[in-house]
């Protein structure tokens, strides 16, 4: 049925209920099975109440589902694919926690200046001031907050001096951490920046928002929406997967979004 409303084009998610409702099926069966069981106690009982391939098909539903749900919370590309950016694994064994971080650098007025981040929102605009302005709201997941306090100091952004210019970025998008998963970690960063600047960004997942700035200004983001208004310059943006808005552009527009 979900297929076929999906085919006459509703857009409903189908995978993202598939990883959230594949327990009910488990539920529903048990259900089934309760009612075939006191039917079969008044019976002759010769019948199994459990047969082989029902018992093959739980272990597909179990294993399969398990699986699936596992891995869109380990990969987070593929929980994109399947819609289900909500769904994590965290939210039934572990808390969020939320901690602000604040930055701040002079800067030229005509910098160009790189942002990457992996996983939350990226809102820039512009100000009249010769500084860079980071807010950074970072959310923690974890068992306890003591523990989201440790992992929380070590999750921090920088700006810092780079080939052509500066470099927001955090500790852990900037190497490769090993020891804990990126994807207990969400950063969504609130940015202003002197107007004359020209903004590259690198997200992965989230809403990106530039607004006011007198520069070049290029987007690349994976899953998410792109708005992009006021701008005096080329604007350039790639966007997987994601409504993409731009407005009251003064200068070349060049978007791909693939989908």
């Amino acid at each position: 049925m979900l297929l076929l409303v999906q085919g006459l084009g509703h857009g409903l998610p189908i995978w993202g209920y598939v990883v959230r409702g594949w327990p009910v099926l488990l539920i529903g069966w048990g259900a089934l099975k309760i009612v075939d069981y006191r039917r079969l106690r008044h019976a002759d009982g010769s019948r199994a109440l459990f047969s082989r391939s029902e018992i093959a098909v739980l272990l597909f539903v179990v294993f399969g589902g398990s699986a699936l749900t596992t891995a869109a919370n380990i990969s987070s590309d593929l929980g994109n694919m399947f819609d289900i950016d909500e769904i994590d694994l965290w939210d039934i064994t572990g808390n969020n926690f939320s901690f602000d971080e604040h930055r701040e650098a002079v800067v030229p007025l005509d910098s160009n200046i790189e942002i990457v981040n992996r996983s939350g929102n990226v809102e820039i605009r512009a100000s009249d001031s010769d500084r860079v302005v980071l807010d950074v709201k970072k959310t923690v997941r974890a068992s306890n907050k003591e523990e989201a306090e440790h992992l929380s100091k070590d999750f921090t952004f920088s700006i810092e001096p780079g080939r052509t210019g500066y470099r927001i970025v955090s500790n852990r998008d900037a190497v490769d951490f090993r020891d804990i998963p990126r994807q207990r970690f969400k950063s969504s960063l609130k940015l202003h920046v002197p107007k004359r600047s020209s903004i590259r960004i690198d997200n992965r997942n989230g809403k990106v928002s530039i607004q006011g700035l007198e520069g070049n200004q290029q987007v690349s983001n994976r899953y998410g929406p792109v708005d992009i208004r006021g701008i005096i310059g080329d604007v350039r943006i790639e966007n997987r997967k994601g409504r993409v808005t731009v407005e009251d552009i003064k200068g070349a527009v060049s978007v791909n979004n693939v989908r």
